[in-house]
């Protein structure tokens, strides 16, 4: 889930979540939740412009942002009670 700040309050509320403290150090935390990608190119893409962002937002230092994605297989996922991978295309 990407969520964008809309209002002064909004960018408020993100600045205060997800922020993470190593010694004394503000480390933001990035989590994608989807489904599985194969293609470790475009993971390296995905990741390089999440952290880009976070970066321009958070005016942090690159090294400082942390992306974490969560990949969730079709068998693990249900949507109305049935799961995703018994749904017919």
């Amino acid at each position: 889930m990407i969520v964008i700040a809309k209002s002064y309050a909004d960018k408020k509320m993100l600045n205060n979540c997800n922020i993470h403290q190593r010694s004394g150090e503000r480390m933001p935390l990035i989590t994608i939740d989807g489904p599985q990608i194969n293609d470790t190119e475009i993971k390296r893409k995905l990741v390089k412009e999440m952290t880009e962002a976070a970066v321009e937002a958070y005016k942090l230092p690159v090294e400082s942002i942390v992306v974490l994605i969560k990949e969730t297989l079709p068998e693990n996922v249900s949507v109305g009670g049935q799961l995703i991978s018994d749904r017919k295309v």
